[in-house]
């Protein structure tokens, strides 16, 4: 399970011992304000978007999970961002 929060934080959870995982930081020291508003999982459950505000100065990144690294992001200038959503 996935959990993504307001703190600029995404919570990867093991469902089986309910324990966590993994933590992925979008926030930093030196931005300090990232919201994650929405987030999707890819099909083959490799990739998430994640949209919000003033994440690394875009408003939708596209993250490889394995790896925690930004693959794809989005301009800032999504200004009414509403929802994240991967399709085929």
């Amino acid at each position: 399970m996935i959990s993504c929060a307001k703190d600029g934080s995404i919570r990867i959870w093991n469902l089986d011992n309910q324990g966590l995982e993994r933590t992925i930081f979008l926030s930093s020291p030196f931005n300090q304000e990232a919201e994650i508003l929405d987030s999707d999982l890819s099909p083959s459950g490799k990739l998430l978007a994640v949209g919000g505000r003033r994440l690394h100065k875009h408003g939708v990144i596209l993250l490889d999970l394995e790896s925690g690294e930004i693959v794809r992001a989005l301009s800032e200038a999504i200004s009414n961002f509403q929802r994240a959503a991967i399709t085929a």
